[in-house]
């Protein structure tokens, strides 16, 4: 769900891969600072408002921390 949810927040020419069991790297060449901070915010609220429901109908939902 993460993953998912991640490369949807980034642009074409961004890449992105997991690394670790529970990490992800974004790398978003050539990017200001302050467009950083967009994606960054972007990323955020998207797995914030994200979640997944279970077989036995439970919902979990994520939080992430986020930096560059």
């Amino acid at each position: 769900m993460v993953g998912n949810t991640l490369t949807s927040a980034v642009r074409k020419q961004d890449f992105i891969a997991r690394w670790g069991s529970d990490e992800f790297v974004v790398m978003a060449l050539g990017t200001e600072t302050a467009s950083l901070r967009e994606i960054a915010n972007r990323m955020l609220l998207l797995v914030e408002n994200s979640w997944i429901s279970l077989d036995d109908g439970r919902v979990v939902s994520l939080t992430v921390s986020i930096g560059g």
